[in-house]
């Protein structure tokens, strides 16, 4: 909810290179097999964040809770599955990579470290990008130092800066998907992992696992 904006044509493709470099930075820590099999937990609708920015000789399995009619991308390198993070159909080390773009600030509570751990599990190694909780413009909210703010001052911008004719919707909203980490607790839960920054320091990736270079 909280990224309700549309940009014009030219913007749009501005943000797609932003993301593409930004990808590449992510996965350049990785010594892939070539083409690795993937896995893209969190994928959305249409898996486009990931699967538009790598060779099409990649083969990338998507997972998400959205039902699968409305799943848009049906590349031929591209397959979708119905499936929760938290507990991944697959078998241990199955895929080279997973890959999770902007989803696991959004899953809060126990479920967080499983769907950390359930990544760990079925892939060789992993990227997980999530915004920086010192971001200097937080990414979702767009305001200084959104994400390194107590609850109530969030919630307190929401309802009198930010979204004030729908403060009551998207408070609520807020409350049930936005939590920001720090790095450590990253490091913690993802073990022998690297945290890189994007240059905008708007965003981070935790990368680890085999492949990662030493």
């Amino acid at each position: 909810m909280a990224n309700t904006l549309s940009f014009p044509g030219w913007v749009q493709g501005v943000l797609r290179a932003r993301r593409a470099a930004r990808l590449r930075r992510f996965l350049a820590p990785l010594n892939l097999p070539d083409p690795p099999s993937v896995v893209d937990v969190g994928c959305g609708i249409d898996g486009r964040s990931f699967s538009d920015h790598v060779p099409g000789s990649w083969k990338i399995v998507g997972v998400d809770h959205e039902p699968v009619e409305l799943v848009r991308q049906a590349p031929p390198n591209f397959r979708f599955v119905h499936a929760s993070a938290c507990e991944l159909p697959f078998g241990d080390k199955q895929f080279d990579l997973a890959v999770s773009i902007g989803m696991l600030e959004h899953i809060l509570g126990d479920d967080y470290l499983r769907a950390a751990r359930e990544m760990q599990r079925v892939a060789r190694s992993w990227v997980v990008m999530v915004p920086w909780r010192w971001a200097p413009i937080e990414p979702h909210y767009a305001f200084p130092l959104f994400g390194a703010l107590p609850r109530p001052a969030q919630e307190w911008l929401i309802r009198h800066v930010l979204y004030r004719d729908r403060a009551d919707d998207f408070v609520a909203y807020h409350r049930d998907n936005f939590a920001w980490r720090s790095m450590a607790q990253y490091r913690r839960d993802c073990p022998g992992s690297r945290i890189v920054m994007a240059p905008t320091f708007d965003t981070m990736a935790i990368v680890g696992g085999e492949y990662l270079r030493r």
